[in-house]
């Protein structure tokens, strides 16, 4: 890598672990959202999670879609400078 390329690189990584961190972060914090709301909220004295049991299986589909975002933003898009570009022929 070159002086223009390993900066880049570099930041690139970190913008990557910083997006990545925030995810979970978020994904953590809805979980936490839902479970309280869920477990704290009472209707004829019982808690909406023992109503509606779904609620764990609704987070573990929320997480499995969550974790579709990588396909999403690909950073590696981001990566393409100048030089690593293919060039293509003017027809």
């Amino acid at each position: 890598m070159d002086a223009i390329e390993l900066p880049t690189e570099n930041f690139m990584a970190r913008a990557e672990n910083l997006s990545d961190e925030g995810r979970e972060i978020g994904l953590k914090t809805d979980e936490e959202i839902v479970r309280f709301v869920a477990n704290n909220t009472f209707v004829d004295g019982e808690s909406l999670n023992e109503i509606y049991p779904q609620v764990e299986e609704f987070l573990t589909a929320y997480r499995a879609e969550a974790g579709k975002l990588d396909q999403v933003l690909d950073f590696n898009l981001f990566r393409k400078t100048p030089n690593s570009l293919v060039k293509q022929n003017n027809l």
